[in-house]
């Protein structure tokens, strides 16, 4: 905790829990505190103390930018997603709630991961990712996709760059996951590729399935996904909201007649793979939309506890 205090470095605080680590042997737990300026930071941190062996990760609301609620959930969420470690946020001098989240937040997250709270009452170790990132290296490319830099090169060099970036995902984190008998909850991955560089760039869909062909294969393909289906208009407010007073990305900076064309092409996506796409009118209040996501797991995938996957083979 003192690294913040100290005005360390991101090495330096990284060498800091390595000798915390070391130096305690398995003595007592090892709580790494990860609060940055940026939550990409954070995630780095927090992947850091896993690598190392920490036993938990810490977080508290990122006072340099003084986020609102919908930011904090944001910064928690994908914090927790990055690792599979326990973690503990707080927001006040005092740690709240049972399991460390101030109350407001804990709901929220519940309502953006329902599955999440239902597949651990049910007995299901589960594992939140994103895209693009959820892994090191898939991190540092997400750098380069959200910041524009490569979309001077073409629709087909930012194809391969999520590529790259979900090879290392699934090579690092997804597969794993798997391996050990958890289930995985991802926002975004392969259909956000086949719409925003297969339909509306125009990348040719057969590159587009051979790359998912070599970086995802069968064991990493999704057994359903959640389409939150909103205007054009609604999202782009929802994500201006999200920011605050933040630059927008590479892709929300895109028109309005953009995004609804994108609308409709994630809409043809789920008119022709019915039995895993499943289209949720994400107008809906939030704990609406929470409700209608859980029944549609339990109905289709039958939550019980499972079995590792057999490790593919080299």
């Amino acid at each position: 905790h003192l690294a913040e205090s100290l005005n360390l470095t991101l090495d330096e605080r990284k060498t800091l829990a390595k000798a915390a680590v070391e130096v305690t042997a398995g003595r007592v737990p090892v709580i790494v505190h990860v609060s940055t300026p940026g939550t990409d930071q954070a995630i780095e941190l927090a992947q850091h103390a896993e690598k190392i062996g920490a036993d938990c990760v810490m977080a508290i609301a990122p006072y340099y930018w003084k986020p609102s609620q919908e930011q904090l959930t944001e910064h928690f969420a994908a914090i927790i997603g990055a690792t599979a470690l326990p973690f503990i946020a707080y927001n006040s001098p005092t740690i709240m709630d049972g399991v460390g989240i101030a109350p407001s937040t804990l709901t929220s997250l519940m309502q953006r991961f329902p599955q999440f709270i239902g597949l651990k009452e049910a007995g299901i170790d589960v594992v939140l990712t994103r895209e693009p990132g959820g892994s090191p290296g898939a991190e540092v490319i997400r750098h380069i996709l959200l910041s524009g830099i490569a979309k001077k090169l073409g629709t087909e060099t930012e194809a391969f760059l999520f590529a790259a970036a979900r090879d290392d995902h699934v090579r690092n984190t997804i597969l794993p996951a798997l391996q050990a008998g958890r289930w995985v909850i991802c926002d975004r991955f392969i259909d956000s590729t086949r719409v925003y560089q297969g339909a509306l760039g125009q990348v040719d869909a057969k590159l587009i399935r051979g790359l998912e062909r070599i970086t995802v294969g069968n064991d990493a393909r999704p057994d359903m996904t959640f389409l939150l289906d909103v205007p054009a208009t609604v999202g782009l407010a929802r994500a201006q909201k999200r920011r605050g007073e933040g630059a927008a990305d590479r892709f929300e900076s895109e028109s309005v007649e953009f995004h609804e064309k994108l609308r409709a092409a994630y809409r043809a996506l789920a008119a022709a793979e019915p039995n895993r796409i499943v289209v949720i009118d994400g107008r809906a209040p939030r704990e609406v939309v929470a409700e209608r996501i859980w029944t549609i797991v339990e109905e289709r995938l039958h939550p019980a506890p499972t079995a590792p996957i057999a490790a593919a083979a080299p």
